[in-house]
């Protein structure tokens, strides 16, 4: 949810949707650096996918937002495609690099409350 929601902020502030996606793509490194707790890959799923249809339903489905969006959480896919025995992603694959930060732990509450007031700041601001 959180990967979905900052690639769908980036991308929305982008000029364009290639922009946007590879911009949304170096967020989800970014993310994944501060200490986390990782939710459930259940509940991930389900929040990541309702969260990019929510994005869907506010921009449309060729939006800057949505392909951003997309492009955030794209790199999980590869958990699903390729299991636990093999990562490609920088910070999936180097262990070190995930929640490499001396940040406190942020808990899936915070990741979801944060995801959330992303998406209302993304709905409030006016596009150009």
């Amino acid at each position: 949810m959180a990967h979905v929601a900052a690639g769908a902020a980036v991308g929305g502030a982008s000029r364009s949707r290639l922009g946007g996606a590879t911009a949304a793509v170096a967020v989800h490194a970014l993310l994944d650096l501060p200490r986390h707790q990782d939710l459930e890959r259940r509940t991930e799923i389900v929040l990541a996918a309702a969260t990019l249809l929510a994005v869907a339903v506010m921009y449309g489905a060729r939006s800057r937002e949505l392909v951003g969006g997309a492009f955030g959480v794209a790199p999980d896919l590869e958990h699903l495609v390729l299991g636990e025995r093999r990562r490609l992603f920088p910070t999936h694959r180097f262990a070190r690099l995930h929640g490499c930060l001396a940040t406190p732990r942020i808990t899936p509450g915070a990741q979801i409350a944060a995801s959330l007031l992303v998406l209302a700041a993304l709905r409030t601001r006016r596009r150009g």
